[in-house]
């Protein structure tokens, strides 16, 4: 006859750690992309929010903004088409640039550069474009959740 036992075999506690060892992984995985993409959440709301503001300026002007500092809430103070965004997350803080890179009667594109030079994003869009359609495009940088969400 079989006696009770007490505890773990070797091979069961070898399985278990495998299994653990493997949710750990993937969680890290998922994690370091979650951190990435709350970096890039700075200059992409920025950016949205100043093509809602180039619309605004559009519909009461007829024409879009040539400056930054022309738009509702990006006029701090000087006429240089430069405006900072202080972005943070964690232990990595950027300072992003924006600008309005080229502006027509018929579009617009601002653009959004972090001052280290290593990540790039911009938004270009023009009167005729449907409500909703201009979505910020990453060019150069880190890749992240966020501008997958936007496609």
């Amino acid at each position: 006859m079989l006696e009770d036992r007490q505890g773990f075999t070797l091979l069961e506690l070898m399985i278990t750690v495998a299994i653990l060892a493997i949710l750990a992984a993937v969680s890290l995985y998922a994690y370091s992309h979650f951190i990435s993409s709350g970096r890039q959440v700075g200059p992409v709301r920025a950016l949205l929010a100043a093509s809602a503001a180039e619309e605004q300026y559009y519909s009461e002007h007829g024409t879009y903004a040539t400056s930054i500092e022309d738009l509702s809430g990006f006029d701090d103070g000087t006429t240089d088409n430069d405006f900072r965004l202080f972005a943070s997350s964690g232990s990595n803080e950027k300072t992003y640039k924006l600008w309005v890179a080229n502006a027509t009667s018929s579009g617009y594109r601002i653009d959004a550069q972090n001052l280290a030079g290593t990540d790039s994003w911009h938004i270009a869009c023009n009167a005729t474009s449907p409500i909703g359609s201009c979505k910020p495009v990453h060019d150069t940088g880190e890749s992240g959740v966020v501008e997958k969400a936007l496609k």
